[in-house]
């Protein structure tokens, strides 16, 4: 297989014992068969590395622990991955989520005809199988799925891609993908910054990512100040970013800034006042930029 590119396909995971041999095992069912799975554990108390000790059998799969002199959580262990994955291309996956069987068959064909930055695919959530492995299907990822623009579309909330709908070319990514302070947010970040570099792109309609909706998931055990501290700050990231590379219009800065707002307001109006100072100063940085970029 020298000829043909290697695609990498990167999993955090903290403690998913019970369920990661699937996402494994939906890897393991694609057509196209050269790739590397890249799995780091984020510090996982349960069976995990047991579990997955029965799939390293197979040479392509490789099992890590996220270095401890890096920050806990998933977007260091994502960075990770990427810095010692191998592959050409790279895809990055959440441990409960699963790939339809011909997702790397698909989007490598598509790849390589338009020799495109990015190719992005659909995500739609499931809750269960049946015995007869069919899925209990629920709400797609997005409900508008325009085909063009999609960084515009994306920053204004017109299209949502989750982080396993796109295969990327490798070289076309930053050395760090992911801000690893942030605690949600990260791959909405991540793909900003992305898409404001205006990759050759397509966009396919097909559902190749099966997202599983469970109890376990971030956003059903958030910290209420906490979350709204790290939607504030992902958003200054995201109008620093743009400043700083040209590509934030006003209505851009406007759209973001009252985002910023809305999540600094929401803590206020259930009694949280924790970062209060904090989220403050970052509405208050953010509005000097828009000021600058209005007067220029």
């Amino acid at each position: 297989m020298s000829n043909i590119p290697l695609v990498s396909i990167i999993i955090p995971t903290y403690n998913r014992a019970h369920i990661i041999w699937e996402t494994i095992e939906s890897i393991k069912n694609q057509l196209f068969e050269n790739w590397e799975l890249i799995l780091v554990d984020d510090g996982s108390f349960d069976n995990t590395a047991e579990v997955i000790e029965h799939f390293l059998i197979d040479p392509r799969i490789i099992y890590v622990e996220r270095p401890k002199d890096r920050l806990r959580g998933g977007n260091a262990a994502r960075n990770y991955g990427f810095e010692i994955a191998k592959g050409s291309y790279v895809k990055w996956l959440d441990s409960d989520d699963l790939l339809a069987a011909h997702c790397l068959e698909k989007q490598m064909k598509l790849m390589e005809q338009g020799n495109y930055d990015v190719v992005f695919s659909r995500s739609r959530f499931f809750s269960t199988k049946d015995k007869n492995g069919d899925f209990t299907w629920d709400k797609y990822w997005s409900r508008s799925f325009p085909l063009s623009e999609p960084f515009k579309n994306y920053l204004f909330g017109k299209i949502r891609f989750s982080t396993a709908d796109a295969l990327w070319k490798r070289n076309f990514i930053d050395d760090v993908p992911f801000k690893e302070n942030l605690r949600n947010s990260q791959e909405w970040l991540m793909l900003i910054q992305q898409l404001s570099k205006e990759p050759k792109y397509l966009i396919d309609e097909e559902v190749l990512v099966y997202s599983r909706l469970h109890g376990e998931q971030m956003h059903y055990n958030k910290v209420l100040a906490l979350h709204y501290k790290h939607q504030i700050l992902a958003r200054f990231y995201a109008i620093s970013h743009l400043s700083a590379n040209n590509k934030l219009s006003y209505s851009a800065f406007e759209y973001l800034h009252k985002n910023m707002l809305l999540n600094f307001i929401a803590p206020l109006k259930k009694g949280k006042f924790k970062y209060l100072v904090t989220n403050l100063s970052l509405l208050i940085k953010s509005f000097y930029i828009g000021m600058n970029l209005r007067s220029k």
